[in-house]
């Protein structure tokens, strides 16, 4: 690969992983920056070795202030003990990655994924498993629902997503909610299974978890500025399987 080349190329995968992950994730991430540079054969091993110390030097964060290469290139000859070829070369690639170009669009970038979030309704949906045993066998239960949500408190919800985004504010919407799905979906399982094994001498009304279904997610979605506005859930039990043991 031609110099040329390697330093387009690694500057245009920073940039996709700033547009991605916050540019925080570059300075936390460093080594893990590194070790995709070199799998996904975007840089050879010396300059992947290389973007990597200046990570950890904390040089992308210079170069958001220093748009002169010349410059830029002496402060890392000075923070990384690199010979001036070598900063020159790392330098041109962080000054393209942090153009006043690029800076612009990541400013108007910023909370867009929030903002069509908050337009949208979502849909989310929960499958729940769990099994009741007794001393003569088993029952399998099972549960599905789903609920249609948007957000009513756009306030409430950006005082709670205020750390995800300062972190990365470019954050996609789907990931959003993704977010809230995953947690909403946790402590579904642990109501589910805790309804479904909490009595032994018989059997859980499936059906009537309902009721806490309705409970938990109203409450969810309300405490991060979101309400329902359609929902559905079904219940299943199984046939008792006989445990021969008893």
């Amino acid at each position: 690969m031609k110099p040329t080349d390697e330093k387009a190329s690694i500057a245009k995968r920073l940039k996709e992983m700033i547009e991605e992950n916050g540019l925080d994730y570059l300075k936390e991430n460093s080594f893990r920056v590194y070790s995709l540079l070199l799998a996904e054969k975007v840089a050879s091993p010396l300059s992947a070795r290389m973007i990597l110390l200046t990570l950890l030097a904390q040089v992308h964060l210079k170069a958001k202030k220093l748009t002169d290469p010349k410059v830029l290139a002496q402060h890392i000859q000075k923070s990384c003990c690199l010979n001036k070829r070598m900063a020159d070369f790392l330098a041109s690639i962080y000054v393209e990655v942090f153009s006043a170009e690029n800076q612009k669009k990541w400013e108007k970038m910023a909370g867009m994924g929030f903002d069509d979030f908050c337009r949208q309704e979502w849909k989310f949906a929960w499958n729940g498993e769990s099994v009741w045993s007794c001393h003569g066998g088993s029952m399998d239960c099972s549960a599905s629902a789903s609920a249609t949500i948007k957000v009513v408190d756009t306030q409430l919800l950006g005082k709670e997503l205020k750390k995800i985004l300062k972190k990365n504010p470019f954050i996609a919407s789907n990931d959003i909610f993704d977010y809230y799905q995953l947690m909403l979906c946790d402590l579904l399982d642990t109501e589910f299974e805790e309804y479904c094994t909490f009595i032994d001498y018989y059997p859980p009304v499936v059906e009537d978890f309902k009721i806490n279904y309705n409970h938990v997610s109203e409450g969810f979605f309300s405490k991060y500025g979101m309400k329902i506005i359609a929902s559905d859930y079904s219940g299943e039990l199984s046939d008792l399987m006989i445990d021969d043991r008893y």
